[in-house]
């Protein structure tokens, strides 16, 4: 009788252990990412219809409200005369500011970042004019 072993190559595919710790913190990194990028997208869409209308800016205020949705226009007017939308983000503390700041000044906006005692740096306006 003939016996056949396989031996347990090491070197060839790596054992990765994952904690279920780990793929929490994984879990909240993708939920935060896509937080991020509905803001992004939320706001893109506001500047895209307000710009329409004559506003030259947004002014965001920051708050920290699950129970209304990441992004909210405050102010709808039928037209702007160089004015503003008030846009209120209501999820803060989920947001890398730094990096939304990135995103935009990466599709030519000016934007100016504050820093703020509860959620860190934050974004005061986003202008296209």
């Amino acid at each position: 009788m003939v016996t056949l072993t396989k031996a347990l190559d090491l070197q060839s595919a790596p054992i990765t252990t994952e904690t279920p710790a780990e793929r929490a913190r994984q879990a909240v990194a993708k939920y935060r990412a896509q937080c991020l990028d509905d803001v992004y997208h939320a706001l893109l869409g506001i500047i895209a219809s307000e710009s329409a209308k004559g506003a030259v800016s947004l002014d965001l205020y920051h708050y920290e409200d699950s129970s209304c949705a990441y992004v909210e226009q405050k102010s709808n007017a039928p037209r702007y005369i160089n004015g503003r939308v008030r846009v209120h983000i209501n999820n803060a503390p989920l947001i890398a500011y730094e990096t939304l700041v990135k995103r935009f000044e990466s599709d030519g906006f000016d934007v100016v970042a504050m820093d703020s005692a509860d959620y860190g740096t934050i974004i005061d306006t986003i202008s296209w004019e």
